[in-house]
């Protein structure tokens, strides 16, 4: 009843509680604005967007995520959005599938009693991004190969498998369904064409899943590591869905 009567008497005198605003929104794995596509792991970034302490939605075994986290809902042209956190200052959820085919979306987050003035953004058939270690966007991609995470002390042979994880490739056949969590490696084919290259030359696709135990939005791929590259260490891979490509300044490590 104390924070009611403060907030009765700012209002009463002219001056206004702190606005809750969407700012942006940004590809969970790339970090970067733009276009955002069905499926996609995305954060909206502002101020009041959720409890000022993080709240993470609880991973089930079999299921799909909340609609509702923290106090907080997001829609997408009225589609309610699967969360996956929420933050004063970041939310994450992942954009519905059922927005394929619209050119954009009126995102809307209400926390608690209180909603954020309406977020247009574009919507795209594909916005690629690849995870990275770090959770920047940028630097060592998150990629495993034999002996586990590729690092400089675990560098991809020449040849060898390595699995890959992305999200924003759209949507897929068969079709994902709003944040299910994946209790098996489930192939999927992105309808949008995918490809990798690493130190430009391009790598294998073997094949396109989800993840046992993520989200249906997160894609993992599995690729050989081209014979042709003449480098080794630390160099530059980049992930293409539907003709466009990621400028992330992103790195995977082979000998």
């Amino acid at each position: 009843m104390k924070a009611i009567a403060i907030f009765a008497a700012l209002y009463a005198i002219g001056l206004s509680a702190p606005a809750q605003t969407i700012r942006s929104i940004t590809s969970a794995a790339s970090g970067q604005p733009g276009p955002v596509a069905p499926g996609e792991i995305v954060v909206l970034n502002g101020s009041l967007l959720g409890p000022s302490q993080l709240v993470s939605a609880p991973i089930p075994g079999t299921g799909a995520l909340p609609t509702t986290l923290g106090g907080v809902r997001v829609t997408f042209n009225g589609i309610v959005a699967p969360m996956i956190f929420v933050s004063g200052t970041q939310t994450s959820v992942q954009v519905p599938y059922e927005v394929a085919g619209m050119t954009s979306a009126s995102v809307a987050l209400l926390n608690g009693f209180q909603a954020a003035p309406a977020f247009t953004v574009p919507i795209a058939s594909a916005a690629p991004g690849l995870f990275t270690l770090d959770s920047s966007g940028n630097g060592q991609v998150t990629a495993l190969n034999t002996g586990g995470q590729n690092s400089p002390t675990n560098p991809a042979p020449k040849g060898a498998a390595v699995l890959l994880y992305t999200t924003g490739e759209g949507v897929t056949t068969p079709a994902g369904v709003d944040g299910t969590i994946e209790t098996n490696t489930v192939i999927c084919l992105p309808i949008q064409p995918v490809s990798v290259q690493i130190a430009g030359s391009p790598a294998q696709v073997l094949f396109t899943g989800r993840v046992p135990g993520d989200d249906s939005g997160v894609i993992e791929i599995g690729i050989l590591v081209p014979t042709n590259v003449s480098a080794t260490g630390s160099v530059p891979i980049t992930l293409s869905a539907g003709g466009v490509t990621t400028t992330q300044q992103t790195i995977i490590v082979i000998q």
